[in-house]
């Protein structure tokens, strides 16, 4: 009996010694806590084995990590492993980018007119981010930029900037005053025309107008005045147009009837009446084309209104004499010498080339024959007469109609846009 529990516990020694043999084959000396460990950009990673795995203390003792190829300043997913014997136990270690980008406002309010549109990077300023970010307007759909076409005050717009990582900042929050449109509409093909006697015209032909916000409006032009081309003489047509918020255009256009032979080699100056030959248009083109890059930089147009004029005074000289070499644009612009038709027509050429509304005034100043012109500027109407601040410079280039009246200019009032107010320059 006793030789069979001796057989018994040899056996189960055998059995347990075998388990044990098979487990130790079986069973890692090292296990990899976890396939990915994640740390923020610029950390400091763990250099120790133990840090990433469990095991024996004698087994994590002899173990090498290699974690060399990890750049802590780089956001990325890198390999590494640990080594112990001939075996390798690999993982990750990811970089991450968890701060969120911190950004200034340029301006907490912000004043725009109906139309304009607002880049929502135009507007944070001193961005701490050293990834790519980008800013946008808060909403259903993230915009970049926004346009505002309803007047009003929209005191609840954010902005977030964001980097590549998804990481936001701080929601800014701006107010944006909306005013009301004030860019009058703009109308073309009505440059003055010379007819010969009994020619078709049709006053609408080749006319058109366009507004900033409300496109085309050309079916909204009206004119008053009529022309005979049976009979000889120079006749006026008003052209007028309204947008939707009221801005008023109006221009003044001179058709002459003539019985004269057309010389093939001349062209309109202005539509003033005055011809021009094809080489002078050109050259003034030309002229002009230089000069306009490298002295009218300005994208408002009544800083571009006021350089033209300082432009004017500057480079060329008035003359008072009834001459029609004196009397074009390219007297002007080209050989720097006019009398106040000239100076007028230049002036005009010049806004016409800016796209700026701008009408030539044939009337008289203090019972002489005078030429001024009216410009627009945000559905604002002014006087500028550029020949008289030869003798006046106190810094105001724009008039009313009431002023010009009782400065001695006479000129037929019911043909033009009526000048409300004055415009000083400070």
């Amino acid at each position: 009996m006793k030789k069979k529990i001796m057989a018994i516990i040899v056996l189960f020694l055998f059995v347990v010694s075998a388990i044990l043999i098979l487990l130790a084959v079986l069973v890692e000396p090292i296990s990899v806590k976890q396939s990915v460990f994640t740390y923020d950009l610029y950390d400091t990673i763990p250099e120790n084995v133990s840090d990433y795995a469990s095991g024996s203390k004698k087994a994590l003792g002899a173990a090498i990590l290699d974690t060399s190829n990890v750049d802590v300043g780089v956001v990325d997913i890198y390999d590494c492993e640990i080594i112990y014997g001939k075996k390798t136990y690999p993982f990750k270690i990811q970089i991450k980018d968890n701060d969120p980008p911190i950004a200034e406002l340029i301006a907490v309010k912000w004043e725009i007119k109906v139309g304009d549109t607002l880049v929502a990077n135009d507007m944070v300023t001193n961005v701490m981010e050293s990834s790519n970010y980008k800013v946008y307007f808060d909403g259903e759909e993230p915009l970049l930029e926004k346009t505002f076409d309803v007047p009003g005050t929209y005191s609840d717009v954010y902005l977030y900037v964001e980097d590549e990582f998804g990481n936001k900042s701080d929601r800014l929050r701006v107010s944006i005053s909306v005013g009301s449109d004030q860019v009058a509409p703009v109308i073309k093909g009505v440059d003055d025309l010379a007819l010969s006697l009994n020619a078709a015209f049709d006053p609408m032909s080749g006319v058109s107008a366009s507004d900033n916000l409300d496109g085309d409006i050309t079916g909204k032009v009206v004119y008053t005045g009529e022309v005979n081309t049976s009979v000889l003489g120079t006749s006026r047509i008003v052209y007028t147009v309204r947008d939707n918020a009221g801005n008023v255009t109006k221009v003044v256009r001179t058709i002459k009837v003539t019985d004269e032979a057309f010389d093939p080699n001349m062209v309109p100056d202005i539509g003033n009446g005055l011809y021009i030959t094809k080489d002078q248009s050109a050259t003034r083109y030309n002229y002009f084309s230089t000069i306009r890059k490298s002295k009218f930089t300005t994208i408002q147009d009544i800083d571009t209104v006021q350089t033209l004029i300082k432009y004017l005074l500057e480079s060329s000289v008035y003359v008072n004499k009834d001459d029609q070499s004196y009397s074009t644009s390219y007297s002007v612009i080209v050989e720097k010498i006019g009398n106040s038709q000239g100076f007028a027509s230049a002036f005009k050429y010049m806004c016409d080339q800016f796209e700026i509304n701008c009408s030539y005034v044939q009337g008289t100043g203090k019972s002489e024959g005078k030429a001024w012109n009216i410009v627009c500027y945000e559905g604002e109407y002014y006087h500028v007469d550029v020949t008289a601040l030869f003798k006046n410079s106190d810094g105001k280039y724009f008039y009313s109609t009431p002023e010009m009246t009782q400065l001695g200019y006479e000129y037929d009032i019911s043909s033009y846009p009526e000048c409300k107010t004055n415009y000083k320059i400070g």
